[in-house]
This record gives C-alpha cells, structure tokens and sequence, in this order.
C-alpha cells in the first residue's frame, strides 16, 4: 500500500493570486524502498470542482506505476490509486479528463511482460473504482506504444492521440476511439510520405465529432515536420496537412478548434543554419487549407523560442498561444501571445520571474473577463524553479501571479493547469518538486496547488483611503478561517505575514506591489496549533501588527 501525505504549505507561496491549498505526494512502497520519483503530468476537474491529477510513482520495487488522485475542494485527498502493468517497470500517465457522471479517464503507457511499452487506457468512478483497463501494442515485440493526449467526444466516447512503433522500429502517430464501456471503435495510424518516425502530441474534437491532431512527421532528407490531421467520426483520415517551416525539425504540440470548424495548432519551427526556433500558430479551416501562419522570434541571434499551450476564447474571437522566448538578459522568459481570428497579433506578453533567470511557461487556461491563466517554471530568488501561475488580462499586461515551492530550495517544475467547470476564477495546477536530499537521487513529488482569481473581491470599494490601515481580524478567534482587511492610499510594496509568538514566520499573504485601495484577504491554514499569532503590515514607511487567536 502507498501512504499519501498532504501538507497545505501556505508559508511558501505567495499569495499574489490568493493560494487557497498546496498538496503534496510522495508517499511509500510496502518495506524499505523509498519513492525516488513522483511527477503529475496532467490535471482535470469534474462539475463538483473536485480535482484529479495524474501521473506516474517510482519504487525500487516496482518501477514506475500510474497514480491518479482525487481532492476535494478543501485539498484534502479523496483517493488515491495506483496501476501497475504486468511487466513491473515504466508505467506513466500523460492525460486526464472527466466525463459529466464524474467518470475518469486516464491515458499513457505500460509496461506489458515480454512486450515492452503499450498504450493504456484506464476507466475510474469518481469512487475510485477501477473500472476496466484497456491496453494496445501494435506488434508482439518489445517497442513503444504510448498514449500522450485524451479528450473526450460530443457524445463522451473517448479519443486518445500518441504514436506506435512497428516492426521496423519506426513510429507512427497513433488515433483511437473507445466508448465508455472500454469497447475499442477504431484505431489509425499516419506516418507521413515517407514511412519515418511520427508522433501525435495534442488531440482536439469539434461539435460534429471530428478528431483533429497535432504532432510531427519524419522526411527522408532526416528532417521533422509539423503534421495536422482530421478524421471523421468513423475514424477515416478526412485530410492530413504537413507544415514545412523549415529544414530541420518543426513539431506541434498545442491544438484546439472553434465553434466554426477552424483548427488552431501551435508549436515551433526551426532554422537550420543558426539552431534558432520560432514559436509558430498554424490556422487550417475544416476542410485543411491553410488560413493563415503566424511566427514569433525572440531576442538574440540564436533564439529558442516555442510554444507548447493554446486555447481560443470563442466569447473574445481570440486565440493564445504560450510557451518561451529568449531574451538579450534573462536567458528565457513566459511568452504569452494572442491572435484575433483573422491572425492579427493583439499583443505579446512576458514574464521574468523573481530570479532574472530561465522561465518556460508549460500550460495555458481561459478564466472569465477576457483573461487567460499560465503556469510553468520559473527560475527563483533561491537558485531554483518554482512553479509560476501568471494571470494575463485583457490587455495583455501581466496581473497577479502566484510562486510556490514545496521546501524554498527544492526544484517546482508545473506540468498542467486546469480551470473548475463551475467556478471560472478557481485554478490547479499540478506538476513536481524535486526534493533535496543527502544520498545519489533527489526525490520528487506531486504537487498540486488551488489557486483563485478574487481580483474581482479584493477592492472593497472605489473610493482611495486617507490612510494606511491594518483592521483587527474578524472573525477573532476563529476557526478555520479570518478576515483581514487593510487599506492603501497609494500605490505601495506591500509585505503581509503572519508569525507565531516566539517570532516565526508561518505564513506570507502578500509580498508585491499593489494599487492604492481597500482590501480583503481571507486566511487559512489547517496545519496550525491552537494559539496566539501575529499578522504584520509593512507597506513602504507604514507598520502595524496586530493579534488574533486561533482555537480548535
């Protein structure tokens, strides 16, 4: 049995976009083998705002098994479950998604015994019951077979997107349909003109359950190209497009269709005599042409810039794109771009993180108002990633952003982010902190952080203050939660933490600049004793400390 551990460390984030719960798993195989690996790699949620995370655990004992885990709205660990394949070695998820029942769907791969990796498909109840497993090898030889992407159709019948390997070693991007009952309706394959290496990345489906994918094919002359497929319902190849941008490697990873049949694919390109790549957009309409292809090019002459996430906002004819780019001083920052329809460039957004040094964002999510939501790694004041959830508004400027790190020195790589069904402005993000430990491995563990959008509720009122404030807590005592209030007359660094009576530090609820206001902050943290603590108010020349009571 695996131990799960959950810890809401407050104390490490801050709270710029208003934390609500860290969790953390790593948990113990059965005797004395520790965990030496624990990644999430994706998360979804369910219309209850109940979250789920998948990934993958690593034993000395058994390898890597699947894990996926449920959370309440609280953080607090529903279940957990873990899949081993009858090979005991490599077994990972990639992808996630939840059907309107609750239902969760897990892709990725196995290891089957005498026959290498396989394609997985795992069905659970939103109990944790596992359902049924469903598994898929492309020959009886010990290759490669993996499922990277799911979605799920107009009529919640699944769709995974990934790549096989053949007998004569060469892959293909690999497209399947199951219905909700594990029944297999269809499998196909695409490798391009030339029969070389192929994978598929990103899956998408549009409201007449066509499939579109994204990924890259191999050529001859040794080169990848971005590759875009559509098939109908039944699962035949309606038209597949090849992206030349260069002669060296182009792939596409993010993909997403609107409400008008138009795809939407991005990834990168490459420029063979410099080593440089260029974040690339690609708009192909329903029936494959070509609508038009948009390219971005950092700072530098050797650049490195690529885009990994995208999603259109229908409401905002609007579609963004993120990833990184290079820059003359920072090495890399978050690139967040969007486009309108018709490919004009509304504006492009960065973010440097708190240590000027190399930032990536991995994943991209629409929030309500216009604004959309990023996450990734960013590198630290303490000479490390940590995770970097950004909001972008409409404008393109940077809003709040909330940093978190599992131990202040560990490495927080974020994987995925997910937006709740029910409430737009409620975030997870999910992904792994690479723990630092005295022996030849660093440990890692999932880390899953809520995080929630309350730009909306923090200003209290329109009208700017006289004065600097702190407000007495309310309620007082309390438990679990209190209110703090204070006001800004102007626009000012503002640092608010909370410490024990003997000094400690055991909470930070704000530390950046804000805007001159009034503001509200509600307060929780499970892990404290019963007892006396202090919140300080340090805003440029003001200070002012005040007491509140916590009983349980």
């Amino acid at each position: 049995m695996k131990k799960v551990f959950v810890a809401l460390l407050f104390g490490l984030c801050t709270f710029n976009l208003y934390s609500q719960w860290a969790s953390s798993y790593w948990g113990n195989s059965q005797g004395d083998f520790n965990i030496l690996n624990a990644k999430g790699m994706a998360v979804t949620t369910d219309r209850w705002n109940k979250c789920y995370v998948a990934g993958y655990v690593m034993s000395e004992a058994n390898g890597n098994d699947i894990v996926v885990i449920k959370y309440d709205n609280d953080g607090d660990t529903v279940w957990v479950r873990s899949y081993n394949g009858t090979g005991n070695s490599e077994d990972k998820a990639f992808g996630i998604v939840t059907d309107y029942e609750g239902d969760v769907y897990v892709t990725g791969s196995v290891t089957v015994a005498g026959r290498g990796l396989e394609l997985v498909l795992l069905k659970y109840r939103k109990n944790g019951n596992l359902l049924w497993v469903r598994t898929y090898g492309a020959t009886d030889q010990m290759l490669d077979d993996e499922g990277l992407a799911v979605t799920l159709d107009e009529d919640e019948r699944i769709c995974v997107a990934g790549y096989c390997t053949n007998s004569d070693g060469s892959s293909d991007i690999l497209i399947q349909k199951y219905s909700s009952l594990g029944a297999l309706l269809f499998t196909n394959k695409y490798d391009g003109e030339d029969n070389l290496d192929s994978k598929g990345y990103g899956i998408a489906v549009n409201s007449n359950n066509a499939i579109y994918v994204s990924g890259f094919v191999t050529t001859t002359e040794g080169q990848e190209d971005i590759a875009v497929l559509k098939l109908n319902q039944n699962g035949n190849i309606a038209w597949a497009k090849v992206y030349e941008g260069s002669p060296s490697s182009d792939k596409a990873f993010g993909i997403t269709v609107d409400e008008f049949d138009n795809v939407y694919v991005a990834g990168y390109v490459s420029e063979n005599s410099t080593g440089s790549t260029d974040a690339v957009l690609l708009k192909y309409n329903g029936a494959g042409t070509v609508k038009w292809e948009r390219s971005y090019n950092g700072e530098g002459s050797i650049t490195e810039d690529k885009a990994w996430g995208i999603v259109v906002d229908e409401d905002n004819n609007s579609v963004y794109i993120t990833g990184q780019t290079s820059t003359l001083t920072s090495s890399l920052d978050y690139l967040t771009i969007r486009y309108s329809y018709s490919g004009a460039r509304r504006w492009v957004s960065k973010y440097n993180g708190t240590g000027n040094g190399s930032d990536y964002a991995n994943a991209i999510a629409l929030l309500s108002g216009n604004k959309v939501i990023v996450t990734g790694a960013s590198w630290g004041t303490n000479g490390n990633h940590d995770y970097a959830t950004v909001k972008i508004n409409n404008n393109g400027h940077n809003g709040e952003v909330s940093r978190y790190s599992y131990a202040g020195n560990s490495d927080d790589i974020a994987k995925d982010v997910a937006v709740s069904k029910n409430n737009s402005n409620t975030v997870f993000v999910t992904g792994y902190s690479e723990l630092i430990v005295d022996g030849p491995n660093n440990q890692c563990a999932i880390s899953t952080v809520m995080v929630r959008d309350e730009s909306g509720e923090k200003q209290v009122n329109s009208v700017i203050p006289d004065v600097f404030t702190l407000h007495q807590n309310y309620p007082n005592p309390f438990n679990p939660s209190t209110t703090i209030k204070f006001d800004l007359p102007e626009d000012v660094k503002v640092r608010l933490v909370v410490y024990d009576v003997v000094g400690k530090v055991v909470d930070i609820l704000a530390d950046q600049n804000m805007e001159a206001g009034n503001y509200s902050i509600t307060y929780t943290n499970k892990n404290l004793d019963s007892g006396v603590y202090f919140y300080e108010l340090i805003a440029g020349d003001y200070r002012d400390v005040k007491k509140m009571t916590l009983i349980k």
